[in-house]
């Protein structure tokens, strides 16, 4: 038997979130203050043995970590716990009820890479000074909004969606997603963050009145910024068609 500590919680609660994380991801943002070799060897050896967390190999060849039954169990047992979690104090939680979590039976292999890179940038996004994240998950649970974004957060009384852009989608789909952004009013802005010089290229030409012409201004909701930028703190976002650019750090700096 092993006590089930706090960071250990706010590891279920991350898996329940994203379905799956990574070692690396666990170790460096989940139990960053222990050293590795603890964490992989003993940490997440134990949580296994004793039938919290499961492993599932990935697509690369390595092993990834799911959350059972019996993790979720600890979620409803210790609920009082979770309300005060935290991560760092870089940021707030979104205390989640665990009614409204599900255990992850296998990997959804055609989206793996693009979710194990979104479990980087929540991480990253949250250490940034991010407030109350919401996963593509827990968002389409609680049928939150039409469209459902990778991930939302707020800071300072607005509302940020959140898309990672790692495969180029038709021009009607993205008019048919951008329109179905312009008209949610809950929403104040829509991040864009792509993987490649291609997609970033062809998004900025779509950023533009004509393509997005719900409203005047609805183009100047969407902004873009690179995947290498936002992983290295070059926070810088921008759309170019409305000349528009600001720097996240600002946004994500103590209120």
């Amino acid at each position: 038997m092993i006590r089930i500590t706090d960071k250990d919680l706010l590891l279920f609660k991350y898996l329940f979130e994203t379905d799956f994380l990574t070692r690396p991801q666990i170790d460096n943002f989940v139990y960053e203050e222990l050293s590795s070799d603890y964490v992989n060897k003993i940490k997440l050896w134990k949580l296994t043995k004793e039938g919290y967390l499961k492993k599932k190999m990935s697509p690369t060849g390595n092993t990834v970590l799911l959350a059972t039954e019996k993790a979720l169990d600890q979620m409803f047992i210790f609920r009082s716990r979770l309300k005060d979690i935290k991560r760092n104090d870089n940021f707030k939680f979104y205390y989640v009820d665990p009614v409204i979590y599900r255990v992850q039976e296998e990997l959804d292999l055609r989206k793996f890479e693009h979710d194990r890179l979104l479990n980087t940038v929540r991480f990253k996004f949250e250490n940034y000074g991010a407030d109350y994240w919401l996963s593509d998950k827990l968002l389409y649970r609680r049928r939150v909004f039409k469209t459902i974004p990778d991930g939302t957060f707020q800071k300072k009384g607005k509302v940020f969606a959140v898309e990672l852009e790692h495969t180029l989608k038709k021009k009607s789909r993205y008019r048919d997603i951008f329109n179905i952004y312009s008209k949610t009013k809950e929403i104040d802005y829509i991040i864009y963050i792509t993987t490649s010089e291609m997609i970033y290229n062809a998004l900025d030409k779509l950023f533009n009145p004509s393509f997005i012409s719900y409203t005047s201004n609805s183009y100047k909701k969407f902004f873009l910024i690179s995947l290498n930028d936002f992983l290295k703190g070059n926070l810088e976002i921008v759309n170019s068609a409305a000349d528009l650019k600001f720097n996240l750090k600002e946004v994500l700096g103590d209120e």
